[in-house]
């Protein structure tokens, strides 16, 4: 018999869940690819699905082996199928990403009930951080899915009550889906699995179980599954393994050579702000479960959890390396216990008579009043213009913001049991109105689209276009073609150093090597990012003459004996 038995409330939930899989994938395509890491990864999976090299990841025709390919693979094949588009550059991490939502769905409904799981699921799909991060091509939320299935199976081989090879399954999935994790992002894929399960025995004090997680079996599929690519890009490429095992792991943790170094804290917000909307209703559901509240740290499946979020939370903590969507991770397990916090608040109050107090609307009255004002911000105070068309379509998600503030707690006044709906709806409704004005926002400033449609409306066809001491790899992207890069080698330094004399003088000249072409007389047509890079041309051409800008880029073109 199933676990799960589809009667009519089963049916509406994968309904309501399949409808909202359908339009976040549909709507995958509406953003443009953004600057730098978006368009970095498309034009990698571009240079895969057609030159047919899956071992070398090659980044404007240079060796880039900073990160493995397992996500490149993906969307390699993806372009090959279905074309190459914003949606099936996004389509890998937008898959996993309802991949983390079913994941989270199972994890809840054994651990402790259907009502859990679909409850932890509703409030993944539609929290700010796993929606947004989600629909980025990025290797974040892979590594998400990868890590939590690692977890899962691991805690399933300690946990369950099965026997023999039956049970083996279980550690042997572990070491698989390490496998794809390390294939993902690199040794942090190996690290957050075996690190969560190797604290979670030690605070359980299974001391002896501490050994059964190094599997022989589990070890040879690995090494199966990684070995072939370890081998082949080594092959080709002599230097990998220091370059990506000293220089990518262990130099990038512990040093700030990547400039991307934060405070301790940085996470924190991070982590508070990426569960709206359902922030603004946990201290209301955490109230009202009372008690039941103290369940949440009892027992070694909440331990799991905590553990779990704790370990990913510190570890991202104290890496001197630090990006926004690094902890991701850590939102599955989180999922889990929000979603417990929600079901018991569920259970309880439809239950009671009780209603929702003045206290009830504070919060998330607070939580909306506050994304409001973020949201005008943006609109009225940002340094560049803002197109006046997403002041009008941000209406919509602004209304939604309104809606949020009251109606949850209006409703369950009425219907006890359409509390949690009620968010989990407007939730998802908001986000999913905010993709256009953000696709406004965003297309101007952050893509490559403007620089494109310039070079249509003021460069020649015969002509070369060089990017000056900036690299916007959408352009090479959208364009199929491969712009020179002036005094700009930044993270491509690396393979540029491999190329010939000749193809890097063609397409990493230095500065002397331009102007050399500038003193022969040659008509030079170039673009720059922000008023700085800009200044620095200017210097270093006079003359050069501005046709196109809309602040944050400029295209200029220089001929030597032209009048400023």
């Amino acid at each position: 018999m199933s676990r799960f038995p589809l009667n009519n409330n089963a049916k509406i939930i994968l309904a309501a869940f399949s409808c909202a899989f359908i339009v976040y994938i549909a709507a995958l395509g509406i953003v443009p690819l953004s600057e730098p890491s978006e368009a970095r990864y498309a034009l990698i999976a571009s240079s895969m699905a057609k030159s047919g090299d899956f071992v070398t990841p090659m980044l404007k025709e240079v060796p880039y082996l900073e990160k493995p390919p397992l996500t490149y693979w993906a969307t390699a094949i993806a372009f090959r199928i279905l074309g190459e588009s914003e949606l099936t550059a996004r389509l890998f991490s937008g898959i996993c990403a309802w991949g983390c939502v079913l994941l989270v769905f199972f994890i809840g409904s054994r651990l402790y009930s259907p009502r859990v799981g679909v409850y932890a699921a509703a409030i993944l799909a539609t929290s700010l951080y796993h929606f947004a991060v989600g629909r980025l091509n990025l290797l974040d939320m892979p590594l998400a899915l990868f890590t939590t299935l690692s977890i899962w199976w691991g805690y399933r081989y300690f946990h369950e009550g099965q026997v023999g090879e039956r049970k083996k399954r279980f550690i042997y999935g572990c070491y698989l889906t390490c496998a794809l994790a390390f294939l993902t992002k690199g040794l942090v894929g190996i690290l957050i699995p075996f690190a969560v399960l190797f604290l979670l025995l030690l605070f359980t004090k299974r001391w002896r179980d501490i050994w059964c997680l190094v599997s022989p079996l589990g070890l040879v599929i690995f090494l199966a599954v990684v070995l072939p690519w370890l081998f082949f890009v080594q092959r080709a490429q002599s230097d990998f393994l220091y370059f990506f095992f000293v220089q990518e792991h262990l130099l990038r943790f512990t040093t700030k050579m990547h400039h991307r170094y934060e405070p301790f804290y940085f996470f924190v917000p991070i982590l508070i702000v990426g569960f709206v909307p359902w922030l603004g209703y946990l201290a209301q559901a955490l109230r009202i479960s009372g008690a039941n509240i103290r369940s949440l740290f009892q027992g070694h499946s909440s331990l799991l959890l905590w553990i779990w979020a704790g370990f990913v939370l510190l570890f991202f903590s104290i890496s001197s390396s630090k990006m926004v969507p690094y902890i991701i991770p850590l939102f599955p397990p989180l999922a889990v216990v929000l979603g417990r916090v929600f079901a018991t608040h569920t259970a309880i109050y439809q239950n009671s008579r009780r209603a929702a107090s003045w206290r009830d609307y504070l919060l998330p009255f607070l939580q909306s009043l506050l994304l409001l004002l973020a949201l005008a911000g943006v609109l009225f105070f940002y340094r560049y213009k803002v197109p006046f068309e997403m002041v009008l379509w941000s209406l919509l998600p602004a209304t939604f913001l309104c809606l949020l503030a009251f109606l949850p707690n209006y409703i369950g006044n009425r219907r006890r049991g359409a509390w949690f709906p009620t968010i989990a709806i407007l939730g998802f409704l908001m986000l999913t109105s905010l993709l256009y004005p953000l696709s406004l926002f965003l297309t101007p400033y952050k893509t490559a689209l403007p620089l494109i449609e310039a070079r249509m409306n003021f460069v020649p066809t015969d002509k070369q276009l060089y990017q000056f001491r900036t690299c916007i790899y959408g352009f090479d992207f959208y364009t199929k073609t491969r712009t020179p890069l002036i005094e700009e080698g930044g993270e491509l330094m690396p393979g540029i150093i491999k190329l010939s004399p000749e193809e890097r003088t063609k397409y990493f000249p230095s500065q002397q090597e331009v102007l050399d072409l500038y003193e022969r007389g040659e008509k030079l047509f170039m673009f720059v990012e922000n008023d700085n890079k800009y200044a620095q041309l200017k210097k270093l051409f006079p003359n050069a003459d501005l046709l196109w800008s809309n602040d944050k880029y400029f295209l200029v073109s220089v001929e030597k004996g032209d009048t400023p």
